[in-house]
């Protein structure tokens, strides 16, 4: 089975781009078009006033993406190993991972919210030769329920759970 989030990654992305443009264009009508002092007028709002809420607004989203670590996450167990591949969507930690483990290795993983159910990630563990390894967690937060579903199904089949 093989499933990745790349839709919502797209989608997500876009949407900053779109509410940065959206602010980015009503900030530039209101310190650049007299139109703005008759809004001021008539409702007592700022054009400082009105800048800062927007951008506050976005700013909110986008923290709250990072603050989420939403991430492509991209599964296959199809061949012999069982293949994860993620990255951050952060800017500031784009690193990508890629984690491919034989199926008769995998001996468990663990599912941890934290944040209030905000962050979602899945820490695998390896059998080695002489003990079980821990790979670092990676975050789920952004894959859709069906392909957590999924993905947990698949974790849970291969690790005899």
């Amino acid at each position: 089975m093989k499933f990745d989030n790349k839709n919502e990654v797209v989608k997500v992305q876009m949407l900053k781009l779109i509410y940065l443009l959206v602010v980015a264009v009503f900030i530039a009508f209101a310190f650049s078009s007299d139109l703005w002092n008759y809004v001021d007028n008539s409702t007592g709002v700022s054009k400082w006033l009105f800048g800062i809420v927007l951008f506050s607004i976005y700013l909110v989203y986008y923290i709250f993406h990072i603050v989420k670590r939403s991430s492509y996450v991209y599964f296959d167990d199809d061949g012999s190993k069982v293949i994860i591949r993620f990255y951050n969507l952060n800017p500031f930690d784009s690193k990508k991972n890629s984690y491919e483990i034989p199926k008769d290795q995998l001996v468990d993983y663990t599912f941890h919210r934290s944040l209030f159910g905000i962050r979602q990630h899945i820490t695998i563990v390896r059998r080695m030769t002489s003990s079980n390894a821990q790979y670092p967690p990676f975050s789920i937060s952004l894959l859709p329920e069906a392909q957590k579903k999924k993905l947990f199904v698949a974790l849970d089949f291969h690790c005899k759970k």
